[in-house]
């Protein structure tokens, strides 16, 4: 299901610069970062998306954002688009 939405959007832009990012964690992470919300979602919907995300099978950028503070998932993604030249 996911992969095919995103193949669509490629399809879509395919006259514009464009990439993909996969920012990945743990479901604990998830969950933790959830409770920090607020609104929280339900866990349950957690769960869900957890369960229903296909991770890409060849993101221009893979972050595991369990090992890098969101400072550093920012950096590694703004030298991308700089060196794509996108802004």
């Amino acid at each position: 299901m996911w992969s095919s939405r995103r193949e669509r959007v490629k399809e879509i832009c395919n006259s514009q610069n464009i990439f993909s990012i996969f920012l990945d964690c743990s479901l604990k992470t998830c969950l933790e970062r959830n409770k920090k919300r607020k609104p929280a979602s339900p866990d349950r919907v957690i769960h869900i998306i957890n369960a229903k995300m296909e991770k890409p099978e060849k993101p221009d950028i893979s972050i595991d954002t369990d090992k890098i503070e969101p400072e550093e998932a920012v950096a590694q993604i703004l030298n991308k688009i700089t060196k794509r030249r996108l802004i």
